[in-house]
């Protein structure tokens, strides 16, 4: 979709960096706990193991999730840098591909993407301030110039498949009588 169609909806990549570096912080486990098996291992107490986790750690979330940012040619990523500035203050972008997952060695020869933001971070900040937030706690946006996505939570990750595929090939011949020619 083109950028004038999300316009209004966008929110710029300095912010989801903002995000990542100010408040996901305060939901960040210290400890070696394993959630995605804690969740697993009894899922009808996922509440009740979600709190005490939080409580025991001493955080007022879980920061599970992960910011992304998906494009065409790049597809899921968040690695970016700012390599200009357009007249009316949107930024240029120099997007990487997802340096947490494993790509096609293909990857390597292509192009970097770059793409301009929709609106310029004043535009946002502008805008947020027309929906009563104290655009104060945002200042520190400006200083975002580039991210790296983050590594994905282990809760996400598929668990080891517990069926093999079999190694048996078979190939089905079909006589040309019993298609009805």
């Amino acid at each position: 979709k083109g950028f004038k169609e999300n316009r209004h909806n966008f929110a710029t990549n300095a912010r989801s960096a903002q995000e990542i570096a100010e408040e996901k912080i305060f939901g960040k486990l210290d400890s070696e706990i394993n959630l995605k098996q804690l969740l697993l291992s009894d899922y009808q107490k996922n509440d009740e193991q979600l709190k005490k986790v939080m409580q025991e750690n001493n955080i007022p979330f879980l920061a599970t999730d992960r910011n992304i940012f998906n494009m065409p040619a790049v597809g899921k990523s968040m690695t970016y840098r700012v390599i200009g500035i357009t007249a009316d203050g949107r930024r240029i972008l120099m997007f990487n591909h997802d340096h947490t997952r494993n790509h096609s060695p293909k990857i390597n020869d292509a192009d970097k993407v770059i793409l301009v933001e929709s609106k310029s971070i004043q535009a946002y900040l502008n805008q947020l301030e027309e929906m009563g937030e104290d655009v104060a706690e945002y200042q520190g946006i400006f200083g975002y110039s580039m991210a790296l996505t983050e590594q994905r939570s282990d809760v996400f990750e598929y668990p080891e498949p517990t069926v093999a595929c079999t190694q048996n090939h078979y190939n089905l011949s079909v006589s040309p009588n019993a298609m009805g020619e």
